[in-house]
């Protein structure tokens, strides 16, 4: 994702804390920057296929970016998940409908809203307003070789 937009810093570092609880190292040359459109994730993959960098696994910032890392790798003959699994982020509803269809990690998205107005309305009211983190689930599906 676009590190710079503060949801995808959370889930760039969210990605590096995984990866230490699971004792595997952290390697930069493995993460690229892809806007929240799949024509940015289908070139960082291809930049990194071109670059001859190996990888078995895509832990995208959104959906959008991991569909768009799916074809990536598809037009590279790459198949998903039997060479590269792919997660995304978000569980929106194209995700199922994807082939393979897309493990991603699912948030609250109505709750998320809620807590996005009462949080404005707390601003709006002058009272001071503290960030909130919800919970995830991991739905797992075709896309991820587990």
């Amino acid at each position: 994702g676009d590190i710079d937009a503060p949801e995808a810093q959370l889930r760039y570092e969210g990605y590096k804390q995984a990866l230490e609880q699971a004792g595997m190292p952290f390697d930069a040359k493995l993460v690229r920057p892809a806007h929240f459109f799949p024509e940015s994730a289908m070139e960082a993959v291809e930049g990194l296929l071109e670059e001859r960098i190996a990888f078995d696994g895509i832990v995208a910032a959104s959906d959008m970016i991991a569909i768009g890392a799916i074809h990536g790798l598809n037009r590279n003959r790459i198949r998903v998940p039997e060479d590269v699994s792919v997660v995304g982020y978000d569980d929106m509803p194209v995700a199922a409908y994807t082939s393979p269809a897309l493990t991603t990690i699912r948030q609250d998205v109505a709750k998320a809203g809620r807590l996005l107005v009462s949080k404005v309305l707390q601003a709006i009211a002058g009272e001071g307003v503290r960030s909130a983190l919800l919970p995830t689930e991991l739905i797992v599906r075709g896309s991820c070789g587990a």
